[in-house]
């Protein structure tokens, strides 16, 4: 019963954020289309992905958040299936405006795509080894091989910077209207990371002293 209470809850979160993406890319001036959809699942899918692994990092200096350690997995779980959705959209439905694979086979859209596939991959590997089971039959790894998802954190928000850099050069020179949604979600995500690496860094050191 908890877990089903977990999942209510977490979904509930995804889909108040996802809400507040497409009213802020509303109000910025990017029409109601498919597109613009898809990317604010995307962004929903980076922001679950990171909110999953800042939780524990949050909870090591304030614990009082320590307590929605018990969400992680369902946070993890849905931002998966959320970039998942924008994967299908991307391919079968914006195949108009970015023929696969075609459009992604050059330059920087090259290293983009190669980014995200490792990062899905990796993702992947995470959500089939998020249950007892698998805990049980990898042991002292499982827990190691569910850090790598910073690995596959970090390629995320790579792939959206390498996608995202028209529209930021768009809003450096009119700098006056709402900046790009992608903006903050790139911030939050560096904000992941450094949160981690300082809790890797102190939690070293005490065990050092």
């Amino acid at each position: 019963m908890k877990t089903i209470v977990y999942w209510i809850w977490v979904i509930f979160v995804a889909a108040f954020v996802f809400s507040a993406f497409i009213f802020y890319v509303f109000l910025a001036g990017s029409p109601l289309s498919i597109r613009t959809f898809n990317s604010a699942i995307a962004y929903t899918g980076i922001f679950l992905m990171g909110l999953s692994l800042i939780i524990g990092s949050l909870g090591y200096f304030f614990p009082s958040i320590a307590r929605f350690n018990k969400y992680r997995k369902e946070i993890g779980l849905v931002g998966f299936f959320v970039t998942i959705g924008h994967v299908y959209l991307s391919i079968f439905h914006l195949n108009y405006i970015f023929p696969f694979p075609s459009s992604y086979l050059y330059g920087r859209s090259l290293v983009s795509f190669v980014l995200a596939l490792v990062a899905l991959e990796i993702f992947t590997i995470m959500a089939l080894i998020s249950n007892a089971f698998a805990m049980r039959i990898l042991g002292n790894w499982w827990r190691k091989l569910l850090r790598i998802g910073y690995i596959a954190f970090i390629l995320a928000l790579t792939h959206m910077v390498l996608r995202e850099t028209r529209p930021w050069n768009a809003y450096v020179q009119h700098p006056f209207e709402l900046p790009p949604l992608s903006i903050f979600v790139l911030w939050f995500g560096i904000y992941t990371i450094v949160l981690r690496i300082c809790v890797y860094v102190m939690t070293k050191n005490k065990g050092g002293s």
